[in-house]
């Protein structure tokens, strides 16, 4: 309302944090092979209860890594090419927003990244169809393909709840992605009614 984000009829304010670990592994820069795995549910719901018990209502995740082309994939390659998914790591996803609502707490949820594509993002979606990361932006092709993730995690039924994630409370807000410096305005305005339809 006007200048103020509201939950209900109350103003929602909030502090939260950055919690990659809920759908990555937690050492991903160290690319320690032993650490390189999915987040586990005991481990979800550790993060859930320490944000709790901190009165931490929000929470931000990391991107959705995709394979770069001629890559193994790897259990958190949560898009494995252009409009191919990886069932086993979206219910890690399941997983989160079951939890989210059970701990009453909101996701700003990260779908790719620009800076910080260590796992996978702009620049492996681009390789996909043999252009530059630069072109992410501007490539009619590759857009659609990022349409394709945006397409399939909103339109995604939740295996936990059975909640369409596009309807579930537990969501804040989408994030395009980790700082996406490069992304033009035409593409953020493409990119957000693209999400809104």
């Amino acid at each position: 309302q006007g200048d103020r984000l509201m939950e209900g009829d109350k103003e929602f304010r909030f502090i939260g944090a950055n919690m990659p670990g809920l759908v990555l592994p937690y050492d991903y820069t160290l690319f320690l092979p032993e650490r390189m795995k999915l987040p586990t549910p005991w481990e979800q719901e550790d993060g859930f209860k320490t944000l709790d018990q901190m009165n931490l209502r929000v929470v931000r995740t990391w991107n959705l890594p995709i394979r770069a082309p001629g890559k193994e994939p790897e259990p958190w390659h949560y898009v494995l090419g252009p409009g191919q998914f990886n069932e086993e790591s979206f219910q890690v996803v399941d997983s989160l927003f079951a939890l989210a609502n059970k701990y009453g707490v909101h996701v700003i949820f990260d779908l790719t990244a620009d800076a910080g594509d260590y796992l996978g993002g702009i620049g492996a979606y681009a390789a996909h169809r043999g252009k530059n990361r630069h072109e992410f932006y501007t490539d009619p092709q590759v857009k659609e393909d990022y349409k394709a993730t945006l397409r399939y995690v909103l339109g995604r039924t939740n295996s936990v709840t059975g909640v369409p994630y596009r309807d579930d409370k537990a969501i804040l807000a989408w994030q395009f992605g980790n700082e996406m410096n490069g992304a033009p305005p035409e593409w953020i305005a493409e990119m957000a009614a693209y999400i809104k339809g």
